[in-house]
């Protein structure tokens, strides 16, 4: 839950470390949070509270992980998706199936083609509009 200037919303955080946290921000024309991130000078305070859950992958703990997601819920997922990539040792193979309203909606593009590099992801997505925004 990121909180400033009187206001919170739910972020995921996508990647992060014991000194920094990623989060997808998807900015909506006239969100008044998200135009407050967007116009955030560098050293703004923003409080972080969480994150919520206690979601544990053992590897190699299953054969096949299919994961589904619409817009910015693949935040939840993606983090899980290349941690089982990036690891050498785990042979679980990761089918993450997004619908986003068109491929310009995709958030996480470059990083998506990234995992599909490896032998054990697949993506599918599903797009309600095959042109424009």
């Amino acid at each position: 839950m990121l909180h400033s200037w009187s206001k919170s919303r739910p972020y995921t955080p996508i990647a992060w470390t014991c000194r920094s946290l990623i989060f997808l921000v998807k900015l909506y024309k006239h969100g008044e949070f998200s135009l407050l991130l967007k116009n955030a000078s560098i050293g703004s305070a923003i409080d972080i509270r969480g994150p919520y859950g206690d979601f544990k992958y053992e590897s190699n703990s299953f054969q096949q992980i299919t994961m589904f997601g619409i817009g910015s819920g693949i935040a939840a997922l993606y983090p899980i998706a290349k941690a089982i990539v990036d690891d050498e040792t785990e042979l679980t193979r990761v089918h993450l199936v997004a619908g986003f309203r068109s491929v310009a909606h995709v958030p996480l593009q470059k990083e998506l083609t990234h995992l599909v590099n490896y032998w054990n992801f697949k993506c599918t997505l599903q797009l309600s509009q095959l042109n424009g925004m």
